[in-house]
């Protein structure tokens, strides 16, 4: 497995994966999402590339999985100083899934945020994503927050 920081030529490849994990997000959320070409756009794709924000996992030269993520600092008077690792987006591919692809993207992903002073890792994750919950609390993750929400 090798892992390294997606260039221009990745387009094509990373929205095969993305739209997988979107097409999740349409069924579980079809009052917020909607079937699309291109779930991460020209622009957005070249934003990630700048700020070196999309990771990617290569086995035998195909793209198989990816990561999404931002290192955030807070420093606001009433909480102490921080900075966070934040995991916006991952996906494996689906044929390739249940391998151990993830764990070792996330682990990469923890390593480059050590690195980089982080202290924490932090993510979402839909509450109709069981394998996703069983997957993060395998690793040791746990709730932080609970988001609620009513239609009005």
């Amino acid at each position: 497995m090798e892992f390294r920081f997606a260039d221009e030529a990745d387009f094509e490849a990373v929205n095969r994966l993305a739209r997988q994990v979107h097409e999740l997000h349409v069924q579980w959320r079809p009052d917020l999402f909607r079937s699309v070409q291109y779930p991460i756009t020209p622009e957005e794709f070249s934003a990630l590339l700048q700020e070196q924000r999309l990771l990617l996992a290569q086995k035998d030269g195909t793209v198989v999985a990816y990561a999404v993520f931002a290192m955030q600092e807070f420093d606001i008077p009433k909480l102490m100083p921080q900075k966070t690792l934040k995991l916006e987006e991952i996906c494996v591919e689906e044929a390739y899934r249940r391998q151990g692809i993830a764990k070792a993207l996330l682990q990469e992903l923890m390593r480059l945020g050590k690195a980089a002073g982080c202290t924490d890792l932090r993510l979402t994750c839909d509450p109709h994503n069981a394998a996703g919950i069983a997957f993060y609390e395998s690793l040791g993750m746990q709730p932080k927050v609970i988001q609620y929400q009513c239609k009005l």
